[in-house]
């Protein structure tokens, strides 16, 4: 009888250290982010950027090259130069609107990053150093400042409308 109770609480303490263990992991962890206060204040400051329409910050928070649509046609740029100078035909007022509209809970995340405004924008925690030193095990992840949050896409799409309509609804305008 004492072997079965000794099973018995075996098995709950790994349930309770299995439990708070999940507890303490970011909700970002499947996209590589392990620090949720952290991505969620660079979200905040790509928030901040637009509304106080700080594009050469912006900039800085975007992995080169994008590409752009306007008019049908598709565009790059390459450099953060590039991006100021071209902004008013990447970044519509609609697409303004709707990335100050977004919310941090209805961000998705995937094992390809977290994604905002369905899909209108994808960031990642990327790799800025050189590469001789790219990481190739998970051990390598350790060294944290050649690590940066970066936009890796950043595109309307028709996608942005119906978000913004559906923004508009949820806030009673």
């Amino acid at each position: 009888m004492i072997f079965w109770k000794v099973i018995a609480f075996t098995i709950s303490l790994q349930f309770f250290s299995l439990s708070t263990y999940a507890e303490e992991k970011s909700r970002y962890e499947v996209a590589g982010i392990d620090n949720e206060s952290e991505f969620e204040e660079f979200f905040f400051s790509i928030q901040r950027n637009i509304k106080e329409e700080d594009y050469a910050d912006l900039a800085s928070k975007i992995s080169f090259p994008i590409s752009y649509e306007y008019k049908g046609a598709t565009y790059q740029v390459n450099n953060e130069e590039e991006f100021v100078e071209k902004v008013e035909f990447i970044i519509s007022n609609d697409f303004k609107k709707a990335i100050l509209c977004e919310n941090i809970e209805n961000l998705r995340i995937s094992s390809y990053g977290v994604r905002a405004i369905r899909g209108s924008i994808w960031m990642n925690l990327i790799y800025i150093g050189d590469e001789k030193t790219l990481p190739t095990f998970v051990s390598d992840f350790s060294n944290r400042d050649k690590w940066q949050y970066k936009i890796t896409s950043l595109k309307e799409t028709f996608l942005v409308r119906e978000f913004l309509s559906e923004c508009k609804t949820a806030n009673g305008e």
